[in-house]
């Protein structure tokens, strides 16, 4: 009886020490969301899946979060954060304005490039 009785104690510390151990999801930088956002939401199969990425499943979302050493709960904690604070979704808005400024800047250098070489390789005898 008394051996059950260690035995059950035993397990109950376990499980109680294990649920405090749990990670806790812990905020993206704005900077880093903004980039995973719009990967997330450039890839053609999630968009016609998804509307927001709470209903995305976590493990539709790794791919997207992983190479930024984040997982998709700190991903929809972040998500969720934005969504409930003014000020981080102003800061939000300003910041992806910003990276899509720059990504059309690049585009439209990357263009001006293409048609440079093309123009020099034309006037090339």
């Amino acid at each position: 009886m008394k051996l059950k009785w260690i035995l059950t104690s035993v397990i109950v510390t376990a499980m109680i020490a294990g649920s405090g151990c749990s990670k806790q999801p812990k905020e993206v930088p704005m900077e880093t969301y903004v980039k995973i956002w719009f990967k997330v939401f450039s890839d053609d199969a999630f968009m016609k899946k998804h509307q927001s990425p709470a209903e995305a499943t976590n493990e539709e979302l790794e791919p997207f979060t992983k190479p930024f050493n984040y997982s998709p709960d700190d991903f929809k904690f972040t998500y969720k954060q934005i969504n409930s604070n003014p000020d981080l979704k102003k800061k939000f808005d300003d910041l992806s304005l910003q990276y899509l400024s720059e990504k059309s800047s690049n585009t439209l250098r990357e263009g001006e490039s293409i048609r440079n070489a093309d123009s020099t390789k034309k006037e090339t005898p």
